[in-house]
């Protein structure tokens, strides 16, 4: 699709002054599209771009149930095309329930591109506008995150809670803009193929690794938990200062043997020194061991 008007407008503007900007919408406004299109002219202008990509439902940037943050030093056709610099766990495909997790995944993300002396950061956020559930996530993202600007995208859904907001924030530009034009409605099930797919590639050339849980720090999951089918339970990998080295699948746990096996791109298995068990699961397939 082509940049619309409106939005060059905004982008061109943002580019002459660029730091932190939140871009934010109701589903299938074009945020990830608006994202793209900023990044591509900050690279383009000469700025160093970071995108911390906090959808973690429709993930671009990294896997799903994950924040991703990747550094853009030339323009890509899409941000699945972006490498995943570093990744933040939250173990769920939504982020209702996770807000706290939410903020601290993007704030630490932002940090990471700021401490890098990134001119230019572009946060791409959930869908996630309605309600008072939703108030409280950008009001916490806001508040850690301490964004220089703020666009809100939408389509119909009245975003007046969150101009409030912006409005309450000293040093903030809000840039309240319509979204693309052509941008057609996902259906639920176009989604669920959609994430599907972004855990295909994410686990492309993935292999068995088995772990000694003995050795390991479990958090999500009680010791000596039974469960009917521990198959595909999403888990977030740590090194000891707490860094996710990437996510897997389980493929099978055995309390009295003490192991752990997951399929995952992971492969220093040395470096893996806690283990955090997500909310939800994935259909696996069978890979070669690690």
């Amino acid at each position: 699709m082509r940049c619309p008007t409106h939005w060059q407008h905004a982008i061109g503007r943002i580019i002459e002054s660029p730091g932190t900007v939140m871009v934010a919408g109701e589903g299938d406004v074009g945020k990830t599209a608006f994202c793209l299109f900023l990044a591509n002219a900050g690279a383009q202008a000469g700025l160093k771009v970071a995108v911390v990509d906090a959808d973690v439902g429709q993930s671009h940037i990294g896997p799903p149930a994950a924040i991703g943050m990747g550094i853009m030093e030339k323009p890509f056709p899409e941000l699945s095309a972006v490498p995943a610099e570093a990744l933040y766990f939250i173990g769920s495909h939504s982020p209702a329930g996770h807000f706290s997790r939410m903020g601290v995944g993007v704030a630490k993300m932002v940090a990471r591109a700021r401490g890098k002396k990134l001119s230019l950061i572009v946060v791409d956020s959930c869908g996630l506008v309605k309600g008072k559930f939703a108030w409280r996530l950008a009001r916490g993202m806001m508040e850690m995150v301490g964004p220089d600007r703020m666009v809100l995208l939408t389509r119909t859904v009245n975003l007046e809670s969150l101009t409030q907001l912006c409005h309450e924030q000293e040093d903030l530009t809000c840039h309240q803009l319509k979204s693309a034009p052509g941008i057609r409605r996902k259906s639920t099930a176009r989604r669920r193929k959609l994430r599907e797919q972004a855990w295909a590639n994410y686990l492309r050339g993935a292999a068995q690794l088995n772990l000694t849980m003995d050795s390991l720090a479990l958090e999500g999951i009680a010791p000596g938990e039974e469960r009917a089918n521990w198959s595909g339970q999403i888990v977030g990998l740590h090194d000891g200062q707490g860094e996710c080295l990437g996510l897997g699948l389980v493929s099978s746990l055995d309390w009295p043997a003490s192991r752990l096996e997951l399929l995952t791109p992971v492969e220093e298995r040395q470096k893996v020194k806690r283990v955090i068990f997500g909310m939800q699961r994935m259909k696996i397939h069978a890979h070669s061991p690690r």
